[in-house]
């Protein structure tokens, strides 16, 4: 069935007024009219614009599905899910040790947590530019590519393993605890316990940096051994029995009280060469030594020693090698 279109529509008519005449027509409903000759209808299209999105978002239906179809970011919050979505092509290793085939590049200064946790045998690698890490927008650490191996605007703490301070010259010391301090001195200087493990330099006990001489409160020391002011020797107190033994190398001076006679026995005179020695020789009664046969006597024969109760006799001399075996030359001062 056909009907013809009013002769006032054969130019510019509309699409829905065609639809509508159509529609209107009894029996004849989602029936076109057919054009006479030289009738046009306009183009839809070009007439029809667009307007805004009404309605919620879920009633659009293509955009919800697309929204719908993007992974959360809790589904990338494992290695194992990062894996699957990146694929074999651009990471290789397992997921305690991620390796990129492209190193990524950052548009900006990337800033990684305040707290960075490596486990067993983990370490960070700078690439080609280095590696600076930052926390709360500040640099902390900066490993270069060259040159030194790390600088840090802040004193690394002790307990990080640094000193504790920015700067530091001469010999370091620490507590374990607190910052390490500088133990400083000048040429020739000794270093020497002023507390528990603190050390500190002294011109006291002076080494000569040319000659090797050691001063002792001389910082200019004449001879291998100078001391300024005096020294003293101490007298070690033999042990008295049927031999009494005088060590030499544990002191040239010393004394003992006789008991009895005795038998005198002198033992490393060799380390005691060119030193002077004394003995004093105390007894209760008539007491006697018999000498060791190291010592030599003014005139070849050894003095009469003192028989007076809680008197003393002092043999002193000097030891010396001049023979080959050591001697001792000792002469007395008696009954004192």
């Amino acid at each position: 069935m056909t009907r013809d279109i009013p002769f006032g529509w054969a130019v510019g008519i509309t699409l829905a007024a065609i639809l509508a005449f159509a529609i209107g027509v009894a029996g004849a409903a989602n029936i076109l009219p057919s054009l006479g000759s030289g009738d046009s209808i306009a183009d839809p299209v070009s007439s029809t614009a667009w307007g805004d999105i009404t309605g919620t978002l879920s009633a659009q239906t293509d955009l919800q599905s697309a929204l719908d179809a993007k992974m959360a970011s809790t589904d990338i919050n494992t290695c194992a899910k990062l894996y699957a979505i990146l694929g074999a092509s651009e990471i290789t290793g397992t997921c305690g040790d991620l390796v990129a085939s492209v190193s990524p590049t950052f548009t900006g200064t990337p800033v990684l947590p305040s707290t960075i946790t490596l486990g067993a045998n983990s370490f960070i690698r700078a690439g080609a530019h280095g590696l600076t890490l930052t926390t709360s927008g500040t640099t902390d650490v900066t490993f270069p590519t060259s040159g030194t191996l790390l600088s840090t605007a802040a004193a690394v703490t002790v307990a990080q393993g640094g000193t504790g301070a920015a700067t530091l010259t001469g010999l370091l010391q620490g507590n374990g605890t607190s910052a390490f301090t500088a133990i400083t001195g000048t040429l020739g200087q000794m270093l020497y316990f002023n507390g528990t493990n603190t050390g500190a330099a002294t011109s006291s006990l002076f080494i000569g940096s040319t000659n090797s001489r050691i001063g002792v409160s001389s910082t200019t020391p004449q001879r291998t051994l100078s001391v300024v002011g005096s020294v003293a020797v101490q007298e070690a107190t033999l042990t008295d029995g049927a031999t009494v033994t005088w060590d030499l190398s544990a002191s040239s001076y010393a004394r003992v009280n006789l008991t009895a006679s005795r038998t005198l026995d002198i033992t490393n005179a060799e380390q005691a060469i060119g030193q002077s020695v004394r003995l004093v020789v105390c007894a209760n009664g008539a007491w006697s030594f018999t000498w060791d046969a190291l010592i030599m006597w003014p005139g070849g024969t050894a003095p009469t020693q003192t028989a007076t109760a809680n008197k003393c006799d002092v043999y002193s001399g000097f030891v010396t090698n001049g023979t080959s075996t050591p001697k001792i030359f000792l002469g007395s001062v008696l009954a004192f």
